[in-house]
């Protein structure tokens, strides 16, 4: 069901005053003769197996420096540069325009404090303002400067604090935007990252200086470290910063600055917000090679990389969702995928009864979840009832034909079970 790829990083490299060599990573047994697993457009659905499931991302442009956010309302919420428009996708893949920003290629983006999604364009001196019911309102950024790629965040402060090209700052909710210049007077920093730490300071990357900033939210005071590498796409996690860097390596930077370098051999995606904290609470990453996602543990020093269906390309956008799963963008097939990480899973997935007036358990699987609910497609042929213990369900024939008993968690997966009542 679950086909991954484990590498052992085993060495790091201490990116501040430390060695320029680099970590090679260590395959794990029986992993080196693995190679791409083509598999089936996968839903999860019930069908085997059930780790992805697919959905159409909407738009009929490619995506391009995407970031995919869970909203207010639950609903995933993600960008669309060449579209000039911001889209919605519930929890079972319906999707329609959120937002139109006319005149506007929003390439980064942020859910504020008052719940309204804040949107940059690297073309357009000017923050897109959109609320859930599609209503926007533009301000102006008064140096003229423009926002980068993906280089929005949410502050400690309230304040959506973003990145330019040659300065950083922050809007507040009701519009107000205040710009600092960067202490190495850079002007080309618009492939950088930008996050709120886990010190209550902002974090800026600088791709072009290969340095990373701290940044005190109450005065902008900035403070420079040594990155060792170009680095793009950055989250906090575990208690640290994490940065993807040009040269293949997730760099580990301290609150304190120290910066240490693991080896990705498979690249990163490049393009969008392509680092994400997961459910696990450790960085997960889209790659540029090989069609995969990662997953680098701190605690090991292992990095797993999942295999996707056939025809997937890249993570343009990754992002962990309110149920409990990874979400991406991928840019060969303009789709959304899933990540399944707690399939669930019912037997026996069919039942069939010889006769009319019998019964019979079914039993659910799925970890990290105590509750669920089953419903009949049709009570004429067959009822459900809860059982005892809670992952068990009591099915009674009634009529001759064939229905489902659909279980559902309270996120919304589900399983169908197909019955036959002879």
């Amino acid at each position: 069901m679950r086909n991954k790829l484990l590498v052992f990083v085993a060495f790091a490299l201490v990116a501040s005053g430390c060695s320029s060599q680099q970590a090679v990573p260590v395959q794990s047994a029986g992993s080196a003769s693995q190679g791409h697993h083509a598999g089936p457009d996968v839903r999860q659905k019930g069908e085997q197996p059930v780790n992805w499931r697919s959905f159409f991302w909407l738009s009929q442009f490619n995506p391009y420096y995407s970031t995919m956010l869970t909203g207010p309302d639950g609903a995933m919420w993600y960008n669309d540069y060449s579209g000039q428009q911001i889209l919605r996708m519930a929890m079972d893949g319906t999707a329609r325009q959120g937002a139109a920003l006319t005149s506007f290629n929003p390439s980064a983006m942020a859910l504020g404090s008052d719940n309204k999604f804040y949107a940059g364009d690297v073309n357009i001196a000017a923050i897109d303002i959109a609320t859930t019911s599609g209503s926007v309102t533009q301000k102006a950024i008064p140096s003229g400067d423009k926002v980068g790629y993906d280089t929005m965040t949410l502050g400690p402060d309230g304040n959506v604090w973003f990145s330019e090209f040659s300065h950083y700052g922050k809007i507040t909710t009701s519009g107000a935007i205040t710009e600092f210049t960067f202490a190495d007077s850079t002007t080309s920093n618009y492939f950088d990252g930008i996050v709120a730490g886990p010190d209550g300071n902002i974090w800026i990357s600088e791709y072009n200086s290969s340095i990373v900033d701290k940044i005190v939210p109450a005065t902008g005071h900035e403070t420079t470290f040594s990155l060792g590498c170009s680095g793009q796409d950055l989250i906090s996690a575990q208690g640290s910063l994490w940065v993807a860097c040009t040269n293949n390596t997730l760099v580990q930077v301290t609150t304190a600055g120290v910066a240490t370098a693991f080896y990705n051999p498979y690249g990163f995606s490049g393009s969008g917000k392509y680092l994400t904290v997961g459910p696990d609470g450790n960085p997960w990453f889209g790659t540029s090679n090989a069609s995969v996602i990662g997953e680098f543990d701190p605690s090991t020093l292992q990095m797993t990389y999942y295999y996707p269906p056939a025809n997937y390309g890249n993570a343009n956008t990754m992002t962990a969702g309110p149920d409990g799963n990874i979400w991406t963008i991928e840019n060969n097939q303009r789709t959304v995928q899933v990540y399944i990480l707690n399939v669930m899973s019912v037997s026996p997935a069919s039942l069939t009864f010889a006769s009319t007036g019998l019964t019979s358990n079914i039993v659910v699987t799925q970890h990290g979840t105590s509750a669920w609910t089953a419903t009949s497609s049709n009570t004429a042929i067959a009822t459900v009832a809860q059982g005892s213990p809670a992952n068990t369900f009591k099915v009674t024939s009634v009529a001759k034909g064939q229905c489902k008993i659909i279980v559902s968690d309270s996120v919304g997966n589900s399983f169908p079970v197909h019955v036959t009542v002879q």
